[in-house]
Order: C-alpha cells, then structure tokens, then sequence
C-alpha cells in the first residue's frame, strides 16, 4: 500500500452538465452581451476550481442566448413575407456599394434583416439568377429627378415596364417564356427583328392615299 500519493491533481472534468452551466451563468451572459470563450472558462475555473473544453463552453453560451435572445426561427416568425433589398455607392477612400435588406413586422414597421458591402454594377442581374420565382417590382422615385434610366428612356417604354410590375406578380415573357421580364424588354426581341423586317405598311398607304387625291384646280385671272 502507498501511503504517499505522487500523481498530479487534474481540474479538468468531462462531466459537467450543460444545464448547470447555462442555470449558473446566464445572468453574467445577458450583462456582457459579448462574452469570450477565453474569458468564460477562465471565469468557470475561478469560480468551480475545474477545467472545461473549448466545446462546452461554446454549448453553453450558445444555449444560454437561445433563452435570452431566441433563436432565428423565432425571430423572424412574426414578420411579413417581405423583403426589400437596396443599395448605394459609398464615396471615399473605401469603394464599393451597401447593400440592406429589411422587411416589415406585424406593425408594418421597417425590420432590418441584413447588410453588406460588395462590388458589383447592380441588383437586377442578382434577382433574376438566385431569386427568378419571387415577386418583385421596380421603385418609382417622387422627387425632381425621376431617375437617370427614366430620364434616357423612352415615354412609351418607362410607362410600360411600371404597367408590366404594377400587379405584383411574376413577370413571364412572351417570346422565350422566362421569368423576370416582359416581352417589350425581352433580350431575343432584337433577333427576332433582324432576322424577319415587316414593310412599313401605315407609310405606304399614306403615299397612295396622298397620290390619289385630286390636285386642287388652279384658278386663272
């Protein structure tokens, strides 16, 4: 029998519960809205004299801001199903464009959802590659300035693309049955216009119209 023991004294434990960790610890958790892996298990050994691993510390935290916090699910249940996704041109020394996406909440009030900062010419072609079923529609601006594309745009083509998303629903071409555009702005159009040329009919008959009249008769002195 040994009587004089020569084995170290370990502190780390395996079999600390997550429950008791989280039931301990989760008023320290909602006073430090940031709290560090580091930090937690330094505080855990301080306070219980034992070691844990990086994994139940992490469990821990995570489990204990469900309770506070809720998880995702929970948090954007109660939105509507609307997202709006908007962007604008940061100036200086950092480039790039800043893009939010918010929706609305049960009260119709503004619910940011995310943001980020990209580079890319535009949103048009990101909608209709990841998202080509969902409704969305162009925003018509109020001010003085309608905007440079309507400003460039034609009348006939402005008011059409506003009479084709006024509904809300997808959009279906007519020509090539894709989603996203309307016959008018449909990229195969031009082919199909160089390839078949119609004759100017309305100008034709205006010529033989004209041609067939009468000449007024001239009236000598």
């Amino acid at each position: 029998m040994v009587e004089e023991h020569s084995c170290e004294i370990s502190m780390k434990i395996d079999m600390v519960k997550l429950k008791f960790l989280v039931r301990k610890y989760i008023n320290k958790i909602r006073r430090q809205s940031k709290i560090y892996l580091k930090n937690f298990i330094g505080d855990i050994y301080n306070d219980l004299n034992i070691e844990i691993n990086v994994t139940i510390a992490w469990r821990a935290i995570k489990a204990a801001g469900y309770l506070l916090y809720g998880n995702e699910n929970q948090q954007f249940a109660r939105c509507r199903k609307f997202i709006c996704v908007d962007g604008c041109f940061s100036k200086g020394a950092f480039k790039g464009q800043l893009l939010a996406a918010v929706g609305l909440d049960g009260n119709n009030g503004i619910y940011p959802i995310a943001c980020a900062v990209v580079e890319q010419k535009g949103l048009e072609n990101v909608i209709q590659k990841e998202l080509p079923e969902a409704e969305h529609r162009l925003k018509k601006r109020t001010s003085r300035k309608q905007g440079n594309w309507k400003e460039k745009a034609k009348k006939r083509e402005a008011d059409g693309v506003f009479r084709a998303s006024r509904k809300g629903a997808v959009k279906h071409c007519k020509i090539c049955g894709i989603a996203g555009h309307n016959a008018r702005s449909c990229p195969c159009r031009s082919e199909l216009e160089e390839g078949s040329q119609p004759t100017p009919a309305r100008k034709k008959r205006k010529t033989e119209v004209s041609s067939s009249q009468p000449e007024p008769s001239r009236v000598e002195e």
